[in-house]
C-alpha cells in the first residue's frame, strides 16, 4: 500500500470514529470510549501539528478538513448518544439473533405454498392458537384446520355427538333383546319399520299380518284386506 493510502485511511479512521463512535469490539470502558470521541474530534477540528501530518501524507487541505469536520460534527450525535446507539444496536441484534433461534426451534406449518408457525397461523385466519393446535391433535388435515370457522366447526362436533349418541342407543337397544324382525321381499331385507316407513303400512299392522300367516306379498300390500 502507498504511503498516501495509509495516511488516507489514518485520517477516514478518524472521520469515522468522530462521527459513528467507537466500537464495542475495542473493550473500553464506556469512559474511555467518551475520552477517545471527544479527542478524536478535537483533533478533526482544531488546528494541530498532528493534523497538519495527517493532511500533507493524505494530500487534503488541513483548513478544508477542518471546517468540514465542525460542520459535520456539530449535525452528529453527541458521544454520549454515540454510544447508547452502538449499545442499543448491538441489544437489537442479539435480541433479534434469540428472536430467530427461537422461532427455528418452533415446528411450522405449510399451507398453499405458505410456512408459518401456529401463532402466526393464527393472526392470519384469526383463530386461537389453541383451536388450531386442539384440531390438529384430532387428526383434522391442516387445511380444514385453517379453514372451517369456529361456529361450523361447533356445528360440526355437535352432529358428531348426536351421530355417536345415536349409534350407542341403537347399540343398547339391541343389547335388551333379539334381534329385530326383518322382512325379505324382492329381494330386499328390512326391518318391520323400515318396510313401515317404506310402504306406509303401521308397523304394528305388519305384524299383525305375520302372525296371522299372511304371504309377504299382502303383508306389504296397501289397503284393507279383510275382503282378501
Amino acid at each position: 500500500m502507498a504511503e498516501r493510502d495509509l495516511w488516507t485511511a489514518v485520517l477516514l479512521l478518524a472521520v469515522e470514529d468522530a462521527t459513528f463512535g467507537i466500537g464495542g469490539e475495542s473493550g473500553s470502558s464506556r469512559k474511555t470510549k467518551l475520552r477517545m470521541i471527544e479527542e478524536t474530534r478535537t483533533f478533526l477540528t482544531t488546528e494541530n501539528e498532528d493534523l497538519q501530518i495527517v493532511c500533507d501524507g493524505a494530500d487534503p487541505d488541513m483548513m478544508q478538513v477542518i471546517e468540514h469536520m465542525r460542520k459535520r460534527i456539530a449535525e452528529a450525535p453527541t458521544a454520549e448518544e454515540l454510544l447508547d446507539g452502538v449499545q442499543k444496536r448491538k441489544i437489537e441484534f442479539n435480541a433479534s439473533q434469540r428472536k430467530e433461534q427461537e422461532k427455528r426451534s418452533i415446528p411450522t406449518y405449510t399451507h398453499n405454498g405458505e410456512t408459518l408457525t401456529l401463532a402466526e397461523w393464527s393472526e392470519r385466519t384469526g383463530l386461537k392458537v389453541s383451536t388450531i393446535h386442539a384440531r390438529l391433535g384430532r387428526g383434522w388435515p391442516l387445511a380444514k384446520a385453517l379453514s372451517v370457522s369456529v361456529e361450523d366447526a361447533q356445528e360440526e362436533a355437535r352432529q358428531e355427538v348426536q351421530g355417536r349418541a345415536c349409534r350407542e342407543a341403537q347399540k343398547k337397544t339391541w343389547r335388551r333383546g333379539p334381534p329385530e324382525l326383518t322382512i325379505t321381499h324382492n329381494g330386499e331385507t328390512l326391518t318391520v319399520k323400515e318396510w313401515s316407513w317404506r310402504t306406509g303400512i303401521n308397523a304394528a299392522t305388519i305384524k299383525t299380518r305375520l302372525r296371522k300367516g299372511m304371504p309377504t306379498e299382502k303383508v306389504l300390500t296397501v289397503g284393507d284386506l279383510r275382503s282378501a
